[in-house]
């Protein structure tokens, strides 16, 4: 779809709300940006509800202020095409071109870990995509429920920030990204969804993968484009 790719791994812990817009201010410039782009990418999630919520919300603000489209992209297949991206660097310049399942974890929290299956096979020399496919769903699961996923796989790889808290079989190699967000996979899932001409619904919210646990929903009017 041609385009250039923007993405910064920021980590700031647990302060989205004080420094999301000033870091994307600052990035934009630093970039030498002055007017916005022509599209966003925003992770939907599974993952943390709050950050969720505070992620989309700037996102789809910024889209309708700066009247630019707005993507979502599922949070695990961004994390895996991100170590996809990673592995596929690695054989360009050290040629091991072996097939490996990856498997994004997250953790849910209270004992549970949100994760998915893909398979990435190298493509040959000189070709510019990055095959990643797609094997299970997202899931919601127990630890153990984790562990009998990568026992019954071959080669495996563990991207995301849960994977320090798991004693993982032999089978399980270094992941080529570690602790890291998947900003370049989700950006690189949004350019191509923008050039396929998709674009998120303005009230669409996050995928949470389980029921919120901020209490039940209250009936009440909706906002519609009319009110």
């Amino acid at each position: 779809t041609g385009g250039t790719l923007l993405f910064r791994d920021d980590n700031d812990g647990l302060r989205h709300t004080e420094n999301l817009l000033p870091v994307i201010d600052a990035f934009l410039k630093e970039s030498g940006y002055t007017e916005p782009p022509d599209g966003i990418a925003v992770s939907r999630g599974p993952g943390s509800f709050t950050g969720l919520r505070i992620g989309m919300a700037t996102a789809k603000a910024l889209g309708l202020a700066w009247n630019r489209p707005v993507v979502s992209i599922d949070t695990l297949h961004g994390l895996a095409l991100t170590e996809a991206l990673a592995r596929e660097r690695q054989v360009r310049y050290h040629g091991a071109r072996e097939s490996v399942t990856v498997v994004p974890v997250l953790d849910a929290r209270k004992s549970r870990y949100y994760t998915a299956v893909f398979l990435y096979v190298p493509e040959p020399t000189g070709s510019p995509f990055v095959q990643l496919t797609r094997q299970r769903e997202n899931l919601d699961i127990s630890l153990s429920g984790v562990m009998e996923i990568l026992q019954n796989s071959d080669r495996v790889v563990l991207p995301g920030f849960a994977v320090s808290e798991m004693t993982a079989p032999d089978n399980v190699d270094d992941a080529a990204v570690v602790k890291a967000s998947g900003a370049p996979g989700i950006a690189t899932l949004g350019l191509e969804a923008l050039g396929e001409g998709q674009r998120d619904d303005p009230y669409q919210g996050p995928n949470y993968l389980r029921d919120e646990d901020i209490g039940t929903r209250k009936k009440g009017p909706l906002f519609t484009e009319d009110t």
